[in-house]
């Protein structure tokens, strides 16, 4: 996604892999230049290193003799600045597209937040945010297990208590899987920030799959801003936005309550972040077709 990044990686002297599975999400479906010539591929129990492979050499005393052995310097950084998502467009009675969308919830989140991204267009959407001081990211990106996003909150919440602030971003089709566990927010008296995308299916499988538009790719309508009453999360503030008026005051609302806070967001069908579009266009390296 970032050029500088991307040479800077493939033009080290060194890239040394710490229990790396290759895979279409972190090689940029498969588009990664790598020499392996250049690679240290640490393993559990065994490390390869310019084609000779080295068994019963175990990860984590490796990862403890590096650490110690390894001097603390400035390490070479990107030419590239690191800087944040792009100034937040839109106004008034604008339709709310991604690009107006996800730098409003980048800088929507406060230090030490918690934020919770449902795998797909959510999680692609927010790991490329500038998080502040102490707050961290988790998403579910390894088994690409849709659903995990709500119940991943609650616990997180749990966890946290009052002393950090939960924000969940998730797609409509992930929530509908697992959204009953909207109830143990309520149950369990906590106050989370949850954000639902609604854009009328699975948008990262129709941005994956030859037609976009084929019907398993469709999920049924629900009127999501009113499941939290339903699933007694009494008191809590909740809100459908359609336009950018709506949704700044939507996250103003929700950025000083005191309460749980429940956002339907209504995007376009094909409004996706840059790296599903990416993912999108370079489909014939991903399915190697």
């Amino acid at each position: 996604m970032n050029e500088d990044v991307r040479r800077f990686v493939e033009d080290s002297d060194v890239v040394i892999l710490g229990g790396t599975l290759m895979n279409d999400f972190n090689t940029g479906a498969f588009t990664a230049n790598l020499d392996p010539g250049r690679l240290i591929d640490i393993r559990h129990h065994y490390v390869r290193v310019d084609g000779m492979t080295y068994q019963s050499v175990e990860m984590k005393d490796l990862l403890n003799a590096l650490a110690e052995k390894l001097p603390h310097k400035q390490w070479p950084q990107p030419s590239a600045e690191i800087t944040r998502m792009a100034p937040a467009g839109g106004s008034g009675d604008d339709p709310i597209t991604a690009a107006t969308l996800y730098p409003r919830w980048e800088r929507f989140l406060k230090p030490n937040d918690v934020l919770i991204a449902e795998t797909g267009t959510a999680s692609m959407g927010m790991a490329f945010a500038r998080l502040p001081a102490g707050a961290t990211f988790h998403n579910q990106t390894l088994w690409g297990s849709i659903g995990w996003a709500t119940p991943a909150a609650v616990g997180a919440a749990v966890a946290a208590k009052d002393s950090q602030r939960v924000v969940l971003i998730t797609g409509e089709g992930s929530h509908q899987l697992t959204a009953q566990e909207i109830s143990q927010f309520g149950r369990n008296g906590l106050h989370p920030v949850v954000f639902v995308i609604n854009n009328n299916g699975y948008l990262i499988e129709r941005l994956l799959c030859a037609d976009g538009d084929v019907a398993y790719n469709d999920i049924a309508e629900w009127r999501y801003s009113e499941l939290p009453k339903v699933l007694g999360c009494e008191g809590w503030y909740t809100a459908r936005v359609t336009t950018i008026a709506e949704l700044d005051h939507a996250m103003d609302t929700a950025a000083n309550a005191d309460t749980g806070c429940y956002v339907e967001v209504v995007t376009g069908t094909y409004e996706a972040p840059p790296m599903l579009n990416q993912l999108h266009n370079y489909t014939a390296t991903l399915y190697s077709t």
